[in-house]
C-alpha cells in the first residue's frame, strides 16, 4: 500500500452503512442526509427499507421507487456508491409477502412430527406411531410498516426459498423491478444487491419444524439419506450428528440451486455484485455465490472481554468471509456489523470504545468492507428502539465520523489486493467450521485460513503442498468431530499433504513471528501488498502491552497509525539475516500497522524512553457530574520533550481544546499528546465530555462526564 494511499484513503474503501428508511420520506431530507454522509467520508450507502415507513409508501410502488431513484441520482451527482436491498425488511426472499400473495402455495414449508395428521398435511412417511408430515411453516418476515413485525397480525408471509418457481417470482418483484426503474445506474453508481440471511422456514415458524419442501425426500436420497434418518433429525442424541450434517448438506445444496445460483447469475448478468450474507456464521459453502462474500456481526454474538471472541460458531464469521474471498479470488468481503450491540441489552448502550474493538476484530481477520448497522433516517416516535443503536448521524461521535471513516478505509485498503502469509489451512465443510480448538492459534499469533474440503482438487496439489489462488499451504489441520468429504481426505493422503488432527504439533513448531513477552490478547495478521510486508497488530485485551515483536522479514520498518493517519520510524532492537526484533507498545484496544520494506536496509533505532518531570492537575473530580470546564493554564517552567493531557475516566467522548486546537479521544486511556499545541506562558484549555446516550434512551442513571482527575504530565526523554 503506497504511503499516499494511506494518507489519503480512497472512497472505494468507504463504509457502506445500512441506511434505515424508517419514516415519512421526502426528497429534501434524503438529499440533506446523503450530502451529510459524504462530508463525513461516508461515500456510499445501502438503502434499507425498515419499520416506520408509512403505509402510503408501499414497497416497490411507483412512489417508493421514485424516492429510491432520487437517492441514486443524488449519489451519482456526488460520486457516491449505492447498494440496493432486496427485501422489506428481512429475511430476504419474500418481497414483503408479495411472493406468497402471488401464489399461496409459495409459502415456506417444513417437516414436523405428529401422531395425528391435520387437514392439508402431506405425509412423508410413518415410522412406528409417528407421522412425518410436510406443512406450511407459518414463518414470516419483518415488514416495513407498523403492525408488520414479529408476532403482529400483518407480518408478511415468508416464501418457500427451496421452490424455484417461488424464487423466480421473488426476482421478478424485486430485482427486475429495480432494474426497470434505474437500470442506467447499474454498474456505475449502483454496485450491488444485498440479500440478507435467507431463512428457509422464515421467522416465528412453528416449533419442532425443520426445512423441507415438495420433493425434498428424493433430493435428500441423492446425499445418502433415507426415511430411517428422519427420527434422528429431530432428536438430540450426539450420535445423530453425522446424519444431521448429511441433511444440512442436502438443504444447503438445494438452497444454492433455487436461491443463490439464480440471484448470483442475475446480478452478474446485470453487472452488479451479489452482496449480503447467509443465515449462519459458518455457512462458508454459500459464500461462493456472493461476489462479495459477507457475514453479520449482530446481537452481541461476539462481545469484548468474553470467550465469544474466540469460541463458538460466531467466532468464525470474520475469517469465514475473508477466507472464502481469498480462495475464490474475490477482492472484497464484508461484514454487517454493530447491529443491536448493546451492553447489558440496554438500548443505545454501545460505545465508540466497543465499536473500535469490533472494527479491529474484523480487520485483523481479513474483512475489508464494513457495513455499519445502521444509520437511521429518523429516531422519532419510538424508531430509536428498533434494533438500536444508530451508529452514525444520530450518535455522539457523528461530528468526528470522518476520522472513523478514514480509519475504516485505511484498514480495508490494507486487506484488499494483499496476500495473507500463512502455510496452515484448517479444513472445514460448507456448513461446519472448527472454532474452539483454534483459540490457541489466535493467542499465539499463528495465522491460518479456513479451507473448504470440496475446494481441494488434485490440480491444486504439488509436491505435498496445496496451492489455491495466491495461497500455499504446507499443513492441513483436521477436526475429528467434523465429517469431511471422503474424496478430499483420499486426495490429501494420495498426494502426501501433511495432515494433523488438532493443533498441538503446530503450537510446538518454530514460529515465523512471536512476541516477547508472550501475550494471549494480541492478534496479528501478516500480509504482503505492493511488495511490502505489513503486520496488522491488534490488542483485543484490556491491558496495555509493552515488549517486542520478532518477524522474519528484514528491512526498513515503520509504524503506520491508521487512526491518526501518521507514519513514523519503528524502533528496531535487533536485526540479522533471519529476522528483526521490533519494539511494540500497545494500549488497550489499540492497533498499529508495522510496515517492513525488504528492499531497504534495516536501521537499528533504540526505543525512546521518557521520565516524568512534573504533573499539573487541572481538575479534581469531586463525585459530581461535570461535562466541561474551561481555564487558563500557565505552562510550568520545566524542560520537557513531551506533554500528555489525560483524564482518569470519562463517559464517553473526551474532547480537549488547547489554544484552539481540538483533539478527541473516544476510549480509554483518555490521554492526548498536546506537546505541539502548548506554548510558554498562558495557555487556554477547554475540556468537554459528550456523554453516552444510554441514559437518554434507556432510562438509566449511569454517571456521565468527567469521572476522574484531569492532569498534564510533562516528560523528559532519556537515553
Amino acid at each position: 500500500m503506497p504511503e499516499n494511499e494511506f494518507f489519503n484513503p480512497s472512497s472505494f474503501f468507504t463504509p457502506l452503512p445500512f441506511w434505515f428508511w424508517n419514516d415519512a420520506l421526502t426528497k429534501d431530507e434524503i438529499k440533506r442526509q446523503i450530502l451529510d454522509f459524504n462530508q463525513k467520508g461516508v461515500n456510499g450507502f445501502i438503502i434499507h427499507p425498515r419499520i416506520g415507513i408509512p403505509k402510503d409508501i408501499e414497497y416497490m410502488s411507483e412512489r417508493f421507487l421514485d424516492l429510491v431513484k432520487f437517492a441514486v441520482e443524488t449519489a451519482a451527482q456526488n460520486g457516491m456508491l449505492v447498494v440496493l436491498y432486496d427485501e422489506a425488511m428481512y429475511p430476504s426472499g419474500s418481497a414483503h409477502g408479495m411472493v406468497v400473495k402471488h401464489n399461496s402455495d409459495f409459502a415456506s414449508k417444513g417437516l414436523t412430527t405428529t401422531s395425528s395428521p391435520k387437514h392439508g398435511d402431506k405425509i412423508v412417511c410413518k415410522i412406528n406411531n409417528t407421522y412425518y408430515v410436510q406443512r406450511y411453516s407459518g414463518g414470516v418476515v419483518r415488514g416495513i410498516h407498523f403492525g408488520e413485525d414479529d408476532g403482529e397480525k400483518d407480518a408478511p408471509k415468508s416464501a418457500d426459498l427451496l421452490n424455484p418457481q417461488a424464487m423466480e417470482t421473488f426476482i421478478k418483484y424485486t430485482h427486475e423491478k429495480y432494474y426497470s426503474y434505474m437500470g442506467e445506474y447499474f454498474a456505475t453508481t449502483i454496485i450491488g444487491m444485498f440479500t440478507d440471511e435467507p431463512s428457509v422456514l422464515g421467522r416465528c415458524a412453528a416449533p419442532n419444524m425443520i426445512p423441507w419442501t415438495d420433493g425434498f425426500m428424493e433430493h435428500y436420497k441423492k446425499f445418502g439419506g433415507c426415511y430411517d434418518d428422519l427420527p434422528h433429525l429431530f432428536d438430540k442424541d450426539p450420535k445423530s450428528a453425522q446424519i444431521k450434517q448429511k441433511y444440512k448438506k442436502a438443504v444447503s445444496a438445494l438452497l444454492a440451486k433455487t436461491y443463490y445460483e439464480p440471484i448470483s447469475k442475475w446480478c452478474k448478468d446485470h453487472c452488479i455484485a451479489l452482496m449480503g450474507h447467509p443465515e449462519k456464521s459458518v455457512d462458508i459453502g454459500a459464500e461462493k455465490y456472493f461476489h462479495v462474500p459477507g457475514q453479520d456481526l449482530v446481537w452481541c454474538g461476539i462481545f469484548p472481554g468474553t470467550p465469544s471472541a474466540l469460541h463458538g460458531d460466531n467466532s468464525a464469521m470474520g475469517k469465514c468471509s475473508s477466507d472464502a474471498a481469498r480462495h475464490s479470488m474475490k477482492r472484497r468481503n464484508s461484514n454487517e456489523c454493530f447491529g443491536a450491540c448493546n451492553k447489558n441489552r440496554l438500548p443505545w448502550n454501545f460505545s465508540a470504545d466497543d465499536m473500535k474493538w469490533y472494527m479491529d476484530w474484523l480487520f485483523v481477520r481479513g474483512v475489508n468492507m464494513l457495513i455499519p448497522h445502521a444509520f437511521y433516517y429518523s429516531v422519532n416516535d419510538g424508531r430509536a428502539y428498533e434494533r438500536p443503536p444508530d451508529v452514525g448521524p444520530n450518535n455522539i461521535w457523528w461530528d468526528d465520523y470522518k476520522q472513523i471513516s478514514d480509519y475504516i478505509k485505511r484498514n480495508c485498503a490494507l486487506m484488499t489486493d494483499s496476500v495473507n502469509v500463512t502455510d496452515i489451512a484448517v479444513l472445514c465443510t460448507g456448513e461446519t467450521m472448527p472454532t474452539d480448538m483454534l483459540s490457541a492459534l489466535y493467542e499465539n499469533q499463528i495465522e491460518f485460513n479456513y479451507l473448504q474440503d470440496v475446494s481441494v482438487k488434485s490440480e491444486n496439489i504439488e509436491n505435498g503442498r496445496i496451492k489455491i489462488a495466491s495461497q500455499t499451504y504446507n499443513v492441513v489441520v483436521l477436526d475429528k468431530n467434523v465429517k469431511y468429504s471422503p474424496d478430499t481426505l483420499r486426495l490429501l493422503k494420495k498426494y502426501g499433504v501433511r495432515t494433523v488432527y488438532g493443533i498441538d504439533g503446530i503450537l510446538k513448531s518454530k514460529k515465523d513471528l512471536f512476541l516477547k513477552p508472550a501475550c494471549k490478547d494480541i492478534r496479528i495478521s501478516h500480509v504482503v501488498k505492493s511488495g511490502l510486508d505489513f503486520y496488522l497488530v491488534v490488542n483485543e485485551g484490556e491491558d496495555a502491552y509493552s515488549g517486542s515483536l520478532q518477524v522474519n522479514a528484514v528491512g526498513n520498518a515503520t509504524l503506520w497509525n491508521a487512526w491518526n493517519g501518521t507514519i513514523e520510524d519503528a524502533c528496531i532492537e535487533q536485526s540479522d539475516k533471519s529476522g528483526m526484533r521490533i519494539s511494540l507498545c500497545l494500549n488497550r484496544r489499540e492497533s498499529v500497522i508495522i510496515c517492513v520494506d525488504t528492499a531497504k536496509e534495516p536501521v537499528l533505532r533504540p526505543c525512546v524512553k521518557y521520565e516524568k518531570e512534573k504533573t499539573v492537575y487541572l481538575f479534581r473530580y469531586d463525585g459530581k457530574e461535570t461535562l466541561n470546564f474551561k481555564q487558563s493554564f500557565n505552562c510550568p517552567n520545566v524542560a520537557f520533550d513531551k506533554a500528555v493531557l489525560s483524564a482518569d475516566d470519562a463517559n464517553e467522548l473526551f474532547i480537549c481544546r488547547i489554544n484552539g486546537h481540538r483533539s478527541v479521544k473516544m476510549w480509554k486511556p483518555y490521554d492526548i499528546d498536546i506537546t505541539k499545541y502548548l506554548k510558554h506562558g498562558i495557555n487556554e484549555i477547554e475540556i468537554e465530555v459528550v456523554p453516552n446516550l444510554v441514559n437518554k434512551y434507556s432510562g438509566t442513571s449511569f454517571k456521565q462526564g468527567i469521572l476522574g482527575d484531569v492532569k498534564i504530565d510533562f516528560f523528559k526523554a532519556v537515553k
